[in-house]
């Protein structure tokens, strides 16, 4: 079965002719306010703050800055003039958690611990190593089992895996 997958997911759809919806109200809006300032203002004066409304607007519709839409880069640089520009980390009280072990019973050590006695001591970690042999025999042992290793006719070798087919 097939299915149809659309491939431009991130356009906005073109709702009035060539533009988007929000191009056409940041069209829209200064059209409409200078609209609103033709009967007050004298037309020579209107010309120029007509003038200037749309360019803005024409502006926040049409203008990218390093691909980024000019409405975001003002946002952006309105955000960075109004907030602090001096971050302090905070500081965070460390807390100790201490595990109580019952009556009898030998805690544990946690990995911190144990990660610093490994690089701060010279004496090894008790049973560290006879465990790790064991466990590596016994995962060899598994390994062998489940894989085996071939060599190709270039000489390469290369881990496959066994199945039976029985």
């Amino acid at each position: 079965m097939q299915f149809l997958v659309p491939q431009f997911i991130s356009t906005e759809n073109r709702i009035i002719g060539s533009l988007t919806l929000t191009q056409f109200i940041y069209l829209a809006i200064p059209a409409a306010i200078a609209y609103a300032l033709y009967f007050p203002l004298a037309h020579w004066v209107w010309i120029i703050v007509a003038a200037g409304l749309m360019g803005a607007g024409a502006g926040l519709a049409f203008v990218k800055i390093n691909t980024r839409p000019l409405p975001i880069v003002v946002r952006a640089s309105f955000y960075y003039l109004t907030r602090s520009k001096l971050y302090v980390w905070p500081a965070y009280a460390e807390e100790k958690l201490v595990a109580v072990a019952p009556a009898g019973v030998t805690a544990k050590p946690s990995l911190t611990s144990l990660f610093e006695r490994i690089t701060t001591s010279v004496a090894p970690v008790p049973k560290r190593e006879m465990a790790f042999e064991a466990d590596f025999i016994r995962n060899q042992n598994e390994w062998r089992q489940k894989y085996a290793i071939i060599q190709k006719i270039t000489g390469e070798k290369e881990a496959v895996r066994r199945i039976d087919y029985r």
